[in-house]
């Protein structure tokens, strides 16, 4: 991994745990954004995702999420080349038409 670039997998390992911790049909699109994109990532630089979904999640699917996520993420959980996650979900009904501040589900 260079430094500049997101650690291979890792994305698609968050993608993974959203799609297995929630209802089927409910995640519409992950995006990665911020430094991953603009080729800015640093060493101690986190992964930024963000998530649109079909609708809020329940209380059980956000802890089967942070569950997931803490294994991945944790300083001391997660693989040695990969960064700290940050997943931010919004409902897609909630951002059309867009305002900004969005009002985060996750």
């Amino acid at each position: 991994m260079t430094t500049g670039e997101p650690p291979p997998g890792q994305a698609d390992a968050v993608l993974d745990a959203l799609m297995a911790s929630v209802e089927g049909g409910v995640v519409r699109g992950v995006y990665l954004y911020g430094s991953a994109i603009a080729g800015g990532l640093r060493p101690d630089s986190d992964l930024d995702l963000f998530a649109v979904i079909g609708r809020r999640l329940t209380g059980p699917e956000r802890q089967a999420l942070v569950d997931r996520l803490l294994l991945m993420s944790g300083r001391h959980t997660r693989p040695p080349s990969w960064r700290p996650v940050e997943l931010t979900a919004v409902v897609a009904s909630e951002i059309r038409p867009w305002w900004y501040p969005p009002r985060f589900d996750f």
